[in-house]
């Protein structure tokens, strides 16, 4: 898609090279250390523990590469809309009020980052404090599996929250990234939803 005029170019700077390059290393680090591990014969639970560390390295840059382009295109399909309202001005009240919504729709999208943020670090925080709850009451040998399966999706829900975290601090500049960010967002409360549930059945 053709770049609009006046819209400035998209460049990759050093730190994108960097940042992909430094989540292709640790992904492979991970790897390699996976399979050292199960040669050695270590834990079963540690050389789990690390495949999915590698996977995780992966995932994370995949969402956070994706999440660059859908930025991208919602910057693009901003800034033709805005070209097209300049353009199809039809009087100076008209044209007015409409700048004055778009001003206004503006400062709503400049605070949502703010709000997603604020939100999933909530997220996160009440997530983490439940884990540490389980882990102070319960020992590892008397975990059920109910209450090892709370911990595990307690601890994917810290994981996704802490991506949307990463990824909306950059920015929310139109639908594509609303939607997406909402997605990481709902699959957050659905984690903490089914951890919770697992363990109120465990201890009732």
């Amino acid at each position: 898609m053709a770049v609009p005029q006046g819209q400035p170019q998209q460049h990759h700077d050093a730190w994108t090279h960097l940042l992909g390059w430094a989540s292709l290393v640790g992904t492979l680090l991970a790897a390699g250390a996976t399979a050292f591990l199960a040669v050695l014969g270590a834990e079963v639970s540690l050389v789990v523990a690390t495949g999915v560390l590698s996977g995780f390295i992966c995932f994370f840059f995949s969402i956070q590469a994706w999440w660059g382009r859908i930025s991208r295109q919602d910057k693009e399909e901003n800034a033709v809309q805005a070209a097209v309202l300049r353009a199809a001005g039809r009087g100076r009240l008209r044209s007015g009020g409409r700048r004055t919504r778009k001003a206004s729709t503006q400062r709503t999208d400049d605070k949502l980052p703010g709000i997603v943020t604020t939100g999933a670090g909530l997220a996160v925080t009440v997530q983490g404090v439940v884990l540490g709850f389980i882990f102070a009451f319960f020992k590892g040998g008397d975990m059920t599996s109910t209450v090892k399966v709370a911990v595990t999706s307690l601890a994917f829900g810290v994981a996704i929250g802490l991506l949307l975290v990463n990824v909306a601090s950059i920015s929310i500049p139109g639908r594509r990234t609303r939607k997406f960010a909402s997605l990481l967002f709902t699959v957050t409360m659905w984690t903490f939803t089914y951890g919770l549930t697992c363990l109120v059945s465990a201890v009732m």
